[in-house]
């Protein structure tokens, strides 16, 4: 068959207008001579000869008929398709298995998943129905479940229950507990499969939030989730980082923050004097004097102050082009603010400094 075979549609049901019995389930034996059913359809009295005691078929039981049959052969021709009945489904001792039934609000289907399904989908949970249809997949219902499981061990049951893991199969919860390290996924029983952010690492602590919908795809090995929750980055651990202000780059405390060249290089002054602090509290300064007059001391204020100590201070004699003058000088009075400088030669001399402190 080709789908250009469309037989005729049925524009109107026969005798839609037409004078008309409604047909009778029950029998009509004993009650109304010669009357159709359908149960007994015409019964034997139509068939007796009139001259022996028989009843023609009445031309509105055979309107009757047919108007039955022909009303639902519109009704499908033009589409429609049938709720769920209970008087119906009671008769017929319950729908077959795969018998397919319109959703009462008009949004979707219902699938029968048993044969002698008497139960009513529409009542609360849908037992032995799937429901299905572009509402549902729109609104991912077929793959969504709550958690019922514990932190770091997730369970979610759907309905319908998938009969194996396929690749590409997406699964969504809310997670009712916030993970503490790596975790599973358990989908209707089909055993606790690792959960991972990239198909090869677990998620880190607080990746899945409680409260958080959380979606993953079976990628035939593993849960992937696609929106894990953003944690902090920390050492070895991939996240979002916040780049910490001058001074807490300069600080060296904390492994939760990010540095720049710029706050490296905040606070530093490169001229001469001048000074430079690193990461962690250390800073270094340094300075070139003027001349010195022999056997005279020169008061040396650092550039700037050391908050807690120095650490050392050095001096040499930078005139290279004079090699007969002294090198040597002492360095006294040292404290966080600066440091004196005594020239003990009998010549004027330049000293070029360098400190360190923290």
């Amino acid at each position: 068959m080709i789908s250009s075979s469309v037989p005729t549609l049925v524009p109107l049901p026969f005798a839609a207008s037409g004078s008309k019995h409604a047909i009778p389930t029950a029998s009509q034996i004993g009650i109304t001579a010669g009357a159709a059913s359908l149960t007994d359809g015409f019964p034997p009295l139509t068939f007796t000869p009139i001259a022996s005691g028989g009843v023609p078929p009445d031309g509105n039981d055979m309107n009757g008929i047919l108007n039955l049959i022909s009303a639902n052969t519109n009704w499908t021709n033009a589409g429609g398709t049938y709720p769920y009945n209970s008087a119906f489904a009671t008769y017929i001792g319950g729908y077959p298995k795969g018998a397919v039934l319109i959703m009462a609000a008009g949004t979707g289907f219902w699938l029968s998943t048993i044969d002698n399904n008497t139960t009513n989908p529409e009542s609360g949970p849908s037992a032995n129905w799937i429901a299905f249809g572009p509402y549902q997949t729109q609104g991912g219902g077929n793959n969504y479940s709550a958690d019922t499981g514990t932190a770091n061990t997730y369970v979610v049951t759907l309905s319908p229950a998938p009969t194996t893991l396929i690749p590409g199969l997406v699964v969504r919860f809310i997670a009712a507990h916030t993970n503490t390290s790596t975790s599973t996924l358990n989908v209707n029983g089909t055993g606790a499969i690792t959960i991972t952010t990239d198909g090869t690492n677990g998620p880190y602590a607080g990746q899945i939030s409680v409260g958080a919908l959380i979606t993953t795809i079976f990628d035939g090995t593993s849960w992937q989730i696609i929106n894990p929750h953003t944690v902090g980055a920390t050492t070895g651990i991939y996240g979002i980082i916040r780049f910490g202000t001058n001074a807490e780059q300069l600080a060296g405390l904390s492994g939760t923050i990010g540095c720049t060249p710029a706050g490296l290089a905040s606070g530093q002054s490169l001229s001469s004097p001048g000074y430079k602090p690193y990461p962690g509290g250390l800073i270094e300064q340094w300075g070139l004097t003027g001349i010195v007059p022999p056997s005279s001391t020169l008061a040396i204020t650092f550039p700037t102050a050391y908050p807690n100590n120095y650490l050392s201070v050095i001096a040499v004699f930078t005139d290279a082009t004079n090699t007969t003058r002294s090198t040597a000088c002492n360095i006294n009075a040292y404290s966080k603010t600066g440091f004196s400088l005594y020239n003990p030669s009998a010549n004027g001399s330049q000293f070029f400094w360098m400190s360190k402190g923290f």
